[in-house]
């Protein structure tokens, strides 16, 4: 309920607002999720406000507009729970992206309550975009100006009044096909800014219509394949998606309504639904974004859930289920190569294993020759080249043929090269390089007239890891790519300063026989990290450790059963601590890296160099790694793995135990013990510097 909110404040107890719970969270780490989703670049992560859904009328919303005392101010609102909602309290706090404001609900002061709420949405809007200029208020096509509900679908002047004061209008989906055009004409110069519904169960949709009067679409109960499509609910998600390679018969309905079958009257649908050419997904019709502009990239292609838990490549909980969204990686963007397909290569999610996390990429053969060497794109990028930093470019992989060779590959752009007939606009200081060897880094150079030079470079560094799981990492610098046209008098060549790496993906090397691999289906590997990361030869900060772990509400207990009662104990209790750091030595005079650093001149750089750095523990570590170990070894300054039991994850500085059973015969106590990853590259865990707190069981 709204009253809910009226003593809430940052940091205190759990709340419910309009059937979504927010939980308390640490300080440091309460802005988790809405990183998760950030870093997708994901615009709105937004709270969905029914206050009261289809009822008759709604105290809620006098309560939301007058506020807890009943005064009102000159423009006849009460700012109380726009300040609670917005300025510096929930949005900031939780680190919204915006507010989704839907009200379905007859107002008890019909249009008084009406022009009420117009103000409040009006001053939360406004003062929201005085802090976060690109913060978002949408709202849902419901109430009317009159206080009623009774949904216009489209952009009118029963709704027009809220839409002028806030960013933005999801329409409803009973529309006709002048529906969207109509809305677009109300809504002038920001008719991008009406949503329209797009029902995935069929009722009244136009897709095409939305197309022709230019707004924008809002797709209305996405989760349609999990609640109504029976089957394999992953498959379902990603045919609705996706799309299904050609040749595959849809199984999916195209809705219960006679409008449905005037959308699908293009010959491309028909020919899909006719003829099994087929069927297209929403990625048919949207543009995959860019991965968001970064000095870096890492992924170990988790989804947040799983049925074993990985770390390096072990399984460290067994076949137990789990969910934890704040654990999902960066997806792959480019979708082209996520189906099978007839003489292709392409890639799917598999939860059989993983490096680091519950899934990981399987690299698939459908009929595919590899002669000798193929490529898998999977990420569309945006990364500037650093000027004075080395990237390592690294990939872990599980192969499962022995005759191919997995390795990472990227496309780098530059905009000012010039065209040249053979298309080859770099060379390098080895010398020109081929594609001659299993293990090697593939590179496609592209100029802006498509002029394309491939190399290879080996790698710098190959580690085996547990279970079979292969990392090979490649160190590249800028002297790499000269430019060939910019030479001088003397012979020299000139080194790019705009290059940008705007592809990464998987290249394959095939060692023996080119037809080894052209069978219908064909399992080539796994691929469980992908990263490209500046060199940072020296850190801003040491990480102490992590320490002052201390184990609070001990609880102590024995089963009811008698033949057990004497023997097992069971641990319950919260585990807490934190995390220090000290400034590195020698921070203080080195050159700190900069994404801009090309557009800095040399004084600005200087100046930059000369700074002490000042580093903030807030992200130091992405998320903990949480162990028992019951040997003597186990209480050792530096724990040796095979020794611990793994007892989960967390994403803050407190872990719960619950019930963890021992025998009392064998124990004096547990040892629990700490182990922080760091977020750029999920290995990056120093094993010397760990937090521990013994439990007395004797005692």
């Amino acid at each position: 309920k709204l009253s809910d909110l009226i003593t809430w404040a940052p940091g205190n107890d759990d709340i419910n607002v309009s059937r979504v719970t927010l939980k308390q969270r640490p300080e440091w780490r309460r802005t988790k999720s809405a990183d998760e989703q950030h870093k997708r670049d994901l615009r709105i992560n937004v709270i969905n406000d029914n206050f009261e859904e289809g009822a008759s009328g709604s105290n809620d919303m006098e309560l939301l507009v007058r506020g807890p005392d009943g005064q009102i101010n000159k423009d006849g609102f009460n700012p109380f729970f726009a300040d609670k909602f917005g300025v510096f309290q929930m949005a900031i706090y939780y680190k919204f992206d915006g507010w989704f404001i839907n009200i379905e609900s007859n107002l008890l002061g019909g249009e008084r309550t009406a022009r009420q709420l117009i103000q409040w949405l009006k001053y939360l809007t406004q003062e929201m975009h005085k802090n976060i200029q690109t913060f978002l208020i949408n709202r849902y096509d419901s109430v009317t100006t009159a206080g009623q509900i009774k949904y216009q679908n489209i952009l009118n002047d029963k709704n027009i009044s809220f839409f002028n004061v806030c960013d933005g209008l999801f329409t409803n989906y009973w529309y006709d096909k002048n529906g969207p055009t109509f809305s677009a004409m109300a809504a002038g110069q920001r008719s991008r800014d009406v949503y329209t519904g797009i029902d995935t169960y069929g009722r009244g949709t136009y897709g095409e219509a939305i197309k022709h009067g230019k707004t924008s679409a809002g797709i209305f109960a996405p989760a349609w394949t999990f609640f109504e499509v029976s089957g394999d609910t992953f498959a379902n998600d990603r045919l609705f998606w996706v799309g299904s390679p050609p040749g595959v018969v849809s199984k999916f309905l195209y809705g219960y309504s006679i409008g449905i079958t005037r959308w699908i009257n293009k010959s491309e649908m028909l020919k899909a639904m006719c003829l099994l050419d087929r069927r297209p997904g929403v990625a048919d019709y949207v543009v995959p974004k860019c991965v968001p502009k970064s000095t870096s990239f890492y992924t170990n292609f988790s989804l947040g859930t799983g049925h074993q838990f990985f770390i390096e490549g072990k399984s460290m909980i067994g076949l137990q289920d789990w969910f934890n969204l704040s654990h999902q990686s960066i997806s792959p963007n480019n979708l082209t190569f996520q189906l099978p397909r007839p003489n292709s290569l392409w890639w799917d999610y598999t939860f059989d294993t993983a490096y680091n996390g519950g899934t990981s990429l399987a690299i698939n053969s459908s009929g595919q020759f590899i002669l000798p060497f193929a490529k898998l794109p999977l990420y569309t990028l945006s990364l500037q080249f650093p000027l004075q930093t080395p990237l390592k470019l690294s990939i872990t992989y599980l192969p499962k043929q022995t005759d191919l060779k997995l390795s990472p590959y990227i496309k780098i752009e530059s905009n000012s090269i010039n065209n040249s007939t053979q298309g080859q606009s770099f060379i390098t200081s080895e010398g020109a390089l081929v594609p001659d060897s299993a293990n090697t880094v593939q590179i496609e150079l592209v100029s802006d007239f498509g002029a394309v030079t491939s190399q290879s470079f080996t790698p710098t560094n190959t580690i085996s890891r547990n279970n079979g799981w292969i990392t090979s990492e490649f160190i590249l610098t800028r002297s790499i790519f000269r430019d060939s046209s910019s030479s001088t008098l003397s012979g020299d060549v000139t080194i790019r300063n705009d290059l940008v790496i705007q592809e990464l993906g998987i290249s394959l090397y095939n060692l023996k026989n080119p037809t080894s691999h052209n069978i219908t289906r064909q399992l080539l590997g796994y691929v469980g990290e992908l990263s490209i990361i500046p060199q940072n030869t020296k850190p801003d900060i040491n990480i102490e450790m992590v320490q002052n772990v201390e184990f609070e509400r001990k609880m102590f207990d024995t089963p009811d059963l008698d033949e057990l009662s004497d023997e097992v104990i069971f641990v319950w209790g919260i585990i807490r601590w934190n995390v220090t750091s000290t400034p590195n030595q020698e921070s203080s005079t080195h050159t700190h890296i900069n994404p801009n650093a090309d557009l800095l001149d040399a004084s600005v750089e200087k100046q930059l160099a000369l700074t002490p750095a000042v580093t903030s523990l807030e992200n130091t570590f992405a998320y903990y790694n949480i162990y028992v170990g019951i040997s003597p070894s186990s209480l050792s300054t530096s724990p040796d793995l095979n020794e611990l039991t793994f007892l989960g994850i967390s994403d803050t500085t407190q872990f719960s135990i619950c019930g963890y059973g021992v025998m009392k015969s064998e124990v004096d106590g547990l040892a629990i013990w700490i182990q922080g990853v760091y977020e750029i590259d999920g290995s990056g865990v120093d094993k010397t510097k760990w937090g521990m707190v013994w439990v007395d069981l004797k005692n």
